[in-house]
Order: C-alpha cells, then sequence, then structure tokens
C-alpha cells in the first residue's frame, strides 16, 4: 500500500513537471530512483525579438521649367526633304516632334537628341505644319515635365522640276543666246524689248509649256530715266497680276523673280533700278512658293553698279561670264527654301 502511494505521487510529480517545463517555468525536482541524481532545469524558451522600424521619408517630387520650344529654321528642300531647326533647352533630355497635314491632326513622327530633324517622308506639293516640344525625364525628385510646344511652322514640299520657263525681257534672253540655259527641260520665253505690262501677253504659251518653275527678271525697261514711284508701283501691280495667272493656272509652280540688273549706264539710273527691286522684294515677301533673288549679290561692283568684267559694251547688257556665274548661283539658290 505504501509503495503503491509513493507510486502514484511519483507519477504525478513527473506530470506536474511535464506540464510546466511547457511554458517555460524554471522547476528543480528530485529524480526518481535509479536516475543520476543531477538536478533538471528548463528555461524559457521563447524570448522576444524585435527589428528596427525603417521610416521611409516621403519626397515630394516637383515638375521642371523647360520654357517654351521654338523652330528657328525651316528649310524645304528640291529633292522633297523638309529639314527644321528649334532652339535648345537646357534642361531638356529629347524633344518630340510633331507633324500635321491639311484636315489631320498631329502626330509625332520622331523622338531626338538633337536641336534638327530631316523629314525625308513628304509628298510633293503638300503642306506640313510642325511643332517642337522639349521633355524632362522623371528622376527621384521631379515628375516627367514638358516645355511649352513651339508656334507651328509650315513648308510646302517640293520636288526636281521637270520644265523650266526663263521669263523677261533682253537682258533675260542672254541665257538662251549665249547658250547658258539650254538644257532639254528649260525654255526660254524673254523677248526683246519687253515690258512688264506685256508680260501677261504670252500667258498663253507659258501655261502651255506647263512649267513647274520659272525664272522672271523684267523692268529694265520700265526703268528707264527717273520714273516715279507712282509709275514704279503700277509696273509692280501688273507684275503681280502677272504670278497670279501662272499660279492660278499651277498651284504648286516655283517662281523666282530676279532683281533687276544694276548698270553701267545713266540711261538706266542705278538709284530708279533699286528702289524697283526693292518694290518687287516687298511684293513676294511672305508668299509660299515665290521667291526672291538678288542678282546683283552676283554680278555688280563695290559701289552698287554692274561690274565691268561682267558688262557687255552698252554697259546695260551682260557678257556670257555674267550669265554662266547668275546660272551657277541660281541652281544652288533653288536647292533649299
Amino acid at each position: 500500500m505504501l509503495k503503491r502511494m509513493k507510486a502514484r505521487l511519483l507519477t504525478f510529480s513527473v506530470v506536474f513537471i511535464g506540464a510546466m517545463t511547457s511554458v517555460g517555468i524554471v522547476v528543480n525536482a528530485e529524480e526518481p530512483a535509479g536516475s543520476t541524481g543531477t538536478e533538471q532545469t528548463v528555461t524559457e524558451t521563447t524570448e522576444a525579438t524585435t527589428q528596427p522600424v525603417v521610416v521611409k521619408k516621403k519626397i515630394k517630387k516637383k515638375k521642371v521649367k523647360l520654357g517654351k520650344a521654338k523652330i528657328t529654321e525651316a528649310i524645304a528642300y528640291e529633292n522633297g526633304k523638309i529639314s527644321i531647326t528649334w532652339n535648345k533647352l537646357k534642361k531638356a533630355n529629347y524633344y518630340c516632334v510633331f507633324r500635321k497635314t491639311p484636315g489631320k491632326p498631329y502626330k509625332i513622327v520622331a523622338r531626338t537628341k538633337k536641336t534638327t530633324f530631316v523629314d525625308k517622308k513628304c509628298k510633293s506639293g503638300t503642306k506640313y505644319t510642325y511643332r517642337i516640344q522639349g521633355v524632362k525625364k522623371k528622376t527621384k525628385k521631379t515628375y516627367t515635365s514638358y516645355s511649352g510646344k513651339s508656334y507651328p511652322v509650315s513648308k510646302l514640299s517640293r520636288s526636281t522640276p521637270d520644265r523650266i520657263a526663263f521669263i523677261g525681257d533682253s537682258v533675260m534672253s542672254g541665257f538662251s543666246v549665249y547658250g547658258v540655259a539650254n538644257h532639254a527641260n528649260e525654255r526660254s520665253f524673254a523677248k526683246v524689248s519687253m515690258f512688264v505690262q506685256h508680260m501677261k501677253n504670252d500667258i498663253g504659251s507659258i501655261n502651255a509649256y506647263d512649267p513647274d518653275r520659272v525664272y522672271i527678271m523684267c523692268g529694265t525697261n520700265n526703268c528707264v530715266g527717273n520714273q516715279s514711284d507712282a509709275y514704279l508701283d503700277g509696273s509692280v501691280a501688273e507684275y503681280k497680276e502677272f504670278i497670279n495667272m501662272l499660279i492660278s493656272h499651277n498651284s504648286d509652280i516655283e517662281i523666282v523673280v530676279m532683281a533687276v540688273g544694276n548698270t553701267r549706264s545713266s540711261r538706266v539710273p542705278n538709284s530708279t533700278v533699286n528702289r524697283f527691286n526693292s518694290k518687287l522684294e516687298d511684293m513676294v515677301e511672305g508668299r509660299e512658293n515665290v521667291k526672291f533673288f538678288d542678282t546683283g549679290s552676283v554680278i555688280n561692283d563695290g559701289s552698287g553698279s554692274l561690274s565691268s568684267g561682267y558688262a557687255a559694251g552698252d554697259g546695260i547688257h551682260w557678257n556670257a561670264a555674267a550669265y554662266r556665274a547668275v546660272y551657277d548661283e541660281l541652281d544652288d539658290f533653288v536647292e533649299e527654301w
């Protein structure tokens, strides 16, 4: 009986100790008979572990001011390409080039780090309008930022002409007389003693030829003597009417109004020639496909008169060297505008 009670007490102690150690309480107890008699220690095994909490500081982003883009140059090339150039924006990473045609919306046609773009996909006779916008890429501190778009700039695409006409007076006729403009696609409609008012008389034959480009140099006879401004203005009005007749027949025609050549003769005063040329230049200003060519920049001397090296015997007409020099400059001039 006594042995049975001791056995129950021992069993209870072991169960109690096992239960207590499972919750991590330290217990010292006497071992049952047959043990080594060593002290058993139970320690708490669950310890609270703490991790440092990292609080990220919220960065307040902002936009970058880039200013406004501006197209500084637009050139339509004879081969059909159109190039545009714009100002550099210091903080821009790249630029978007927007393009549209009449009746169509703007589309981005290029993204470039350069400040120039050459549009090689142009259809002849089509007007293209361009705008530029600078872009600053986003960073940790900034949003993606955009500049103001440039004002639109338009250009009419071009093509190499199939037929070229030379129209004017006896000075103009020298291109044909000296064999300078004698290519298969070039034809002269110049006549001796022609006045500006007479050009309209030949409009039928000129339109029948259907030129893609015309060079016009007429007015030397209108500048004979010291003509009044009222008379010169009337001559320029006739000039303008003739140009409009050409455009009415072919809206894509290219017209180069050449300044009347200066002279070495008092019969055609250079002061009158200069006034007439100035009025011609004003007349074509801003017109889409009508350009003014400064003839005097090629054949004049330092005083503003026809250079002696380019003058024929009367001091009004040119020699062969003058025509070759002017023709070469014209060829360069029409490559781009």
